[in-house]
């Protein structure tokens, strides 16, 4: 009996071993998602452990050790060429393998966010996107340039003023060969022009155009996350709109700051600027950021209620007033404590 037990528990701590073995492995192979392409250059006579390393080394894998396992399973281990590549930490190590087989540099790939102003796309591709030559003020620099913008400068005369705040749709893009910014910049406004521009419809009052709504877009992109909660900004401003009174939107005295703040000060709140909604009435001159196509879509699909206010805590969580009474007992209840 004492050898059964003995050969079972033998067999069950193996067992034990294998899938905790197998769950390692499988977890180790998941991308790292860091959201950042990165130049390798694998040397010649380079063989696949010092190739893993170096890939741990740049954080495009989690574990030099799944990666040798893997192509040593695979047979892939021997056809790991040398080159200059582009690699992102968001591939699987599956993914990552191919590109090292064919010995070429990979196509571009560029995703940028939504919601974000000129000037935070500006730093995100020069962050994101180092290895491939893009620089802080390259895209700053050529966001105004109204050539071949067609459709926008037609739908949209007021840019021939007031710049393209506001056109620049985030999206993955993909590049063969090379990445020019202009290009990029291109298929940023024709994205927009594609997705955004069709939900451009039944413009609700008391907007006067196409425009004052992408507006409107820009400041509930920036005041709420949710679907639900931008239908309910979206109502709560068209209210305070039509009623002419000040949207009071901290967003927008946000985008005049050198650096934006959670909270503002009172000097902020006093700055003598068209973009400050506490002291002007109405809609921002332009744009505050580049609207999400959810935000564009709430403005045309508000939710009306009978809500005038509202405030968020620091996860984000909007709540509601329909007197100034009790907003200021929601400032009390959820902000001040």
């Amino acid at each position: 009996m004492k050898v059964k037990y003995l050969i079972f528990g033998l067999i069950l701590f193996l067992a034990v071993c294998i899938i905790t073995f197998l769950v390692w492995f499988f977890v180790s192979l998941r991308p790292v998602y860091n959201n950042k392409m990165v130049a390798l250059e694998i040397e010649e006579g380079s063989g696949y452990k010092k190739i893993a390393a170096h890939l741990e080394t740049k954080d495009l894998i989690r574990s030099k050790l799944a990666f040798q396992i893997y192509v040593l399973c695979t047979g892939k281990y021997g056809q790991l060429k040398p080159g200059q590549y582009l690699l992102s930490g968001d591939d699987s190590v599956q993914n990552t393998i191919s590109v090292l087989t064919t010995g070429k540099m990979r196509n571009y790939r560029v995703t940028i966010p939504e919601g974000l102003t000129i000037k935070e796309m500006d730093q995100y591709l020069s962050d994101q996107y180092a290895a491939y030559g893009l620089k802080m003020g390259q895209f700053e620099a050529i966001s105004n340039d109204l050539i071949n913008v067609g459709q926008l400068e037609k739908d949209f005369p007021q840019i021939k003023n007031e710049g393209l705040e506001g056109f620049y749709l985030g999206d993955t893009f993909y590049f063969v060969d090379k990445l020019e910014i202009n290009d990029l910049r291109l298929r940023m406004l024709e994205n927009f022009v594609n997705k955004a521009l069709p939900a451009f419809d039944n413009l609700p009052v008391p907007l006067k155009n196409n425009y004052e709504a992408l507006i409107l877009a820009s400041i509930v992109e920036k005041e709420a996350i949710s679907e639900s909660d931008r239908k309910i900004v979206a109502g709560i401003f068209l209210n305070r709109l039509k009623q002419g009174s000040f949207l009071e939107s901290c967003a927008s005295i946000n985008y005049i700051l050198p650096q934006v703040k959670k909270i503002l000060s009172a000097d902020d709140l006093a700055i003598n600027s068209p973009y400050n909604t506490y002291l002007y009435p109405g809609l921002t001159p332009t744009p505050i950021t580049n609207p999400s196509v959810a935000s564009i879509k709430a403005v045309f699909e508000p939710t009306i209620t009978d809500y005038y206010y509202f405030l968020s805590d620091s996860e984000g969580k909007l709540y509601y007033a329909k007197t100034y009474e009790e907003h200021l007992q929601n400032r009390s209840q959820y902000i001040e404590n």
